[in-house]
């Protein structure tokens, strides 16, 4: 019996996979990415990339490699920061629009 390979869907962003960029501070290298949000990340409907940190995860970083994991721990931590606030705008301006 042969072993079947999942395809596994993984969030993928950016040159590395062929797709366009969500927003102005989209980056394959986390060293570009503005730590505070820009005003077009904050208006995006397009979830945030997150890289799976496991093994068989597509990513655009070698396999058990340091910067594969700082990638994750980064984008991670500095989500913490626009997420809640990424919500309250979007729900203030749906709101707005609705009067």
């Amino acid at each position: 019996m042969q072993a079947q390979s999942r395809e596994i869907s993984y969030g993928l962003f950016g040159s590395p996979f062929g797709l366009d960029p969500r927003h102005d501070n989209d980056f394959d290298n986390i060293r570009l990415i503005s730590i505070p949000p820009t005003q077009e990340e904050m208006m995006t409907q397009t979830p945030p990339y997150f890289p799976e940190n496991i093994p068989e995860a597509r990513q655009h970083l070698p396999k058990n490699s340091m910067e594969r994991l700082l990638d994750v721990q980064f984008r991670l931590l500095r989500e913490e920061l626009p997420a809640p606030l990424r919500h309250a705008v979007q729900c203030f301006i749906l709101h707005s629009r609705k009067r």
